[in-house]
């Protein structure tokens, strides 16, 4: 189990920062929500997301093969 959750950790620290607030910030808000509203808000926060400047440097650095360079944003 320890190494699962070292691996786990691991993978999370080399994400943006930005973007994995967001997400969790995005799950906590819907959870609650009827479907409709948890549909429609989770799409915008979606929308947010594509717009960071992290989502660019990611699709950037995956067509270059290269490990992002996360700006946090």
């Amino acid at each position: 189990m320890d190494t699962a959750v070292t691996r786990l950790v691991d993978t999370l620290a080399g994400k943006s920062h930005a973007v994995l607030a967001l997400g969790r910030r995005a799950f906590f808000t819907a959870e609650d929500l009827p479907l409709p509203a948890a549909l429609e808000y989770l799409s915008s926060q979606l929308s947010l997301n594509v717009l960071a400047e992290d989502a660019s440097e990611g699709i950037s650095a995956f067509r270059e093969k290269r490990p992002p360079k996360w700006n946090d944003r």
